[in-house]
């Protein structure tokens, strides 16, 4: 028998939550509802594994449905796609960036709630997002019990 190397095992076969392309998918029956009693969707979009892990693990674990994209191209189409009822979305990310993304997403849907999520500490940038229709700015490292108050907050209006 032969040995196997981490090379011969795709990175991103071991990094991509089992939820990403299955909204429908619960890891438990509990389930965060908004005020019309519909099941709320969350869309993720960093272009780092990890953080996608993190926050899709702990926002199915709060309730929520969970889908994930690894850029803002793939966040447009999740976008145009799914029924997405919130997005967080990363703010530097390579090819589309969070604003650019932002843009885009507001297009397609005006009233998506959004929250950037980000490392850097660009007050410019925080308030370009704010102007195009985020309501929150996340900065990692993450306080998870914050964001899940923003999060309840904005769904439950």
């Amino acid at each position: 028998m032969g040995s196997v190397s981490a090379k011969q095992i795709p990175l991103e076969a071991e990094t991509i939550p089992p939820w990403r392309d299955k909204p429908e998918r619960r890891r438990d029956d509990k389930e965060v509802k908004m005020k019309n009693g519909k099941k709320s969707q969350i869309l993720i979009v960093d272009d780092e594994p990890d953080i996608l892990l993190i926050l899709g693990e702990f926002l199915s674990n709060e309730g929520f449905r969970v889908l994930t994209a690894k850029n803002g191209k793939q966040a447009v189409e999740k976008v145009k796609e799914y029924p997405v009822d919130l997005i967080l979305l990363d703010m530097a990310m390579p090819e589309l960036n969070g604003i650019e993304a932002l843009k885009q997403v507001k297009a397609i849907k005006p009233e998506l709630p959004a929250i950037m999520i980000t490392a850097y500490r660009d007050a410019e940038k925080v308030v370009e997002a704010f102007r195009l229709g985020a309501y929150d700015c996340i900065f990692k490292p993450f306080d998870l019990k914050y964001l899940r108050k923003s999060i309840l907050a904005q769904l439950m209006e």
